[in-house]
C-alpha cells in the first residue's frame, strides 16, 4: 500500500500545488471583494492574503521536512526547495496562519468579527480546492465510486471533503449579506466544518493520532448550541438585500453549485484514474 501511494505522490503534489494555488487566487479575489464591501480595506486585505499565504507555505514546507528529515534537516536544509514531493505539512501551516492572523488584526487596529468574517467564504473554497487536489485517501470499500489503487479500493474521502467545503462556502456566500452579527459567517463556518469532520471521520483510515468521532460529535455539538444562542439573542438581519426573487435567487444559486459540483467531480476522477 506504501508504495502504491508514494507512486502517485510526485503526480499528486503538483495537482496539490495546482489546486492550492488557485484556491488561494480564487479565495484573494473573493476576501478583496467582502474587504471593500465591508469597509476593511483593499490595501489591508491584499498585504493580507500575500503574507499569510507566504506563512503558510514557508512554515508548511519546513514542517513536513522536518517531520520526513528529523534533525538531519540540520545537515541538509536544501531539501526544503528540492524535496518537493514530500509536499506541506497543512496543520503547522494553518496553525503559523492563525498566529500571524492575531497579529496582523492587533496591528492594524482591524475589528477582528468583520476581518473574519470578510475571510470566512474565501478560506471555505481554499479548502475545497485544495482537498480536490489531495492524495489522502479513506478505508477500504467496494462502492462503485471508490478508487483503485493497486489492490485496494478506497473511498475518495478527500472529494468527500472538497465537496463539503464547497457546500460550505456555497452556504456562506448566500448568507453573507443577511448576518445577525458581525462574525456570524466565521462562527457557521466553525459549526458546519465540526460536523463535515465528524461524517468524514466515519471514512477516513483509523490511526494512533485520529481523533474519536464522539469527540467530534461533542464539539460539533457544542459549536451549534453556540451558534443557535448567538443567533437567537441578535437583531434582526440587516445589510443589503438582493433586489431578484428570493425564487429565482435560489435557483441561480443551485445552477451554479450543481455546475461546480460537477466539475469538482470530473477533475477529481479524471486526476486519479
Amino acid at each position: 500500500m506504501e508504495n502504491v501511494l508514494f507512486s502517485i505522490r510526485g503526480v499528486s503534489f503538483y495537482a496539490y500545488g495546482f489546486m492550492l494555488g488557485l484556491g488561494i487566487l480564487g479565495g484573494s479575489s473573493l476576501a478583496l471583494r467582502e474587504a471593500r464591501r465591508r469597509g476593511i480595506g483593499m490595501e489591508r486585505m491584499s498585504d493580507y492574503v500575500f503574507w499569510a499565504a507566504l506563512v503558510f507555505l514557508v512554515v508548511g514546507r519546513i514542517a513536513q521536512c522536518v517531520a520526513v528529515h528529523g534533525f538531519q534537516l540540520l545537515t541538509r536544509p536544501w531539501v526544503v526547495v528540492t524535496e518537493l514531493s514530500f509536499g506541506i505539512h497543512f496543520t503547522a501551516g494553518l496553525v503559523a496562519v492563525a498566529l500571524f492572523s492575531l497579529w496582523f488584526i492587533y496591528d492594524r487596529s482591524i475589528v477582528p468579527s468583520l476581518f473574519v468574517d470578510a475571510l470566512t467564504p474565501a478560506v471555505a473554497l481554499t479548502l475545497a480546492l485544495s482537498h480536490l487536489g489531495s492524495d489522502v485517501f479513506g478505508r477500504s470499500t467496494s462502492l462503485p465510486w471508490a478508487v483503485q489503487l493497486g489492490e485496494f479500493q478506497m473511498h475518495p474521502v478527500q472529494l468527500y471533503a472538497a465537496v463539503g467545503f464547497y457546500t460550505i462556502f456555497t452556504i456562506l456566500w448566500r448568507m453573507r449579506r443577511a448576518t445577525r452579527y458581525d462574525g456570524q459567517l466565521f462562527v457557521g463556518f466553525v459549526t458546519m466544518t465540526a460536523w463535515l469532520m465528524w461524517i468524514l471521520s466515519f471514512f477516513r483510515e483509523v490511526g494512533e493520532r485520529s481523533m474519536s468521532p464522539w469527540v467530534l460529535f461533542f464539539l460539533a455539538m457544542a459549536a451549534s448550541l453556540m451558534a443557535v444562542l448567538l443567533y437567537m439573542n441578535s437583531p434582526r438581519p440587516y445589510g443589503l438585500r438582493r433586489r431578484t426573487s428570493r425564487f429565482v435567487s435560489c435557483i441561480w444559486g443551485a445552477v451554479f453549485y450543481s455546475f461546480g459540483l460537477m466539475a469538482m467531480v470530473l477533475f477529481f476522477f479524471a486526476r486519479v484514474r
